[in-house]
């Protein structure tokens, strides 16, 4: 399996996110204030069938049982829930806990990409198309959990477009 730590740093996510959140004054309540967010909006998702078509059922072994739902969403999600928990990762001074902070999983994605007119050939509906891209690269000693933000702020300027 792949290790926990990034293995130049030997940090984990968890631990590198903490580091974050101190270097950009992150503080706890606002931590719990988006994870609260996020869950709920995704609970709602969910019940409203906004996404279920997006996730495939998978079968894992000893192929008995299925899931077909994102099983990390906290369908009772509260903020004065959140505000329970003791830090995880700096016990006496930190504010990422495990309820404000990811899982430890892991998942897979895949994508199918092909040009419009053959879409169009074979009946398929077109979903999206691809208005840029952008590379960042950044020193993961220090904010490594960044890079997907510089590189997102780096495409929506070359094409024009907002979040």
């Amino acid at each position: 399996p792949p290790a926990v730590a990034e293995y130049s740093t030997g940090l984990s996510m968890g631990q590198t996110a903490e580091q974050m959140a101190k270097t950009h004054g992150i503080s706890r309540a606002e931590q719990d204030a988006l994870a609260h967010r996020s869950h709920t909006l995704a609970s709602q998702a969910w019940k409203e069938g906004k996404i279920q078509d997006e996730v495939m059922t998978a079968f894992p072994e000893p192929y008995k049982k299925w899931i077909s739902e994102d099983n990390n969403i906290r369908h009772d999600s509260t903020v004065e829930g959140y505000a329970k928990l003791r830090p995880a990762f700096d016990r006496q001074y930190g504010s990422v806990t495990a309820a404000n902070s990811t899982p430890l999983t892991d998942g897979g994605a895949a994508v199918m990409l092909m040009r419009e007119g053959k879409a169009k050939e074979l009946g398929m509906e077109v979903l999206g198309y691809i208005r840029g891209y952008a590379f960042s690269a950044i020193g993961v000693e220090k904010d490594m959990l960044m890079g997907p933000t510089y590189a997102t702020a780096k495409v929506l300027e070359n094409t024009g477009l907002e979040l």
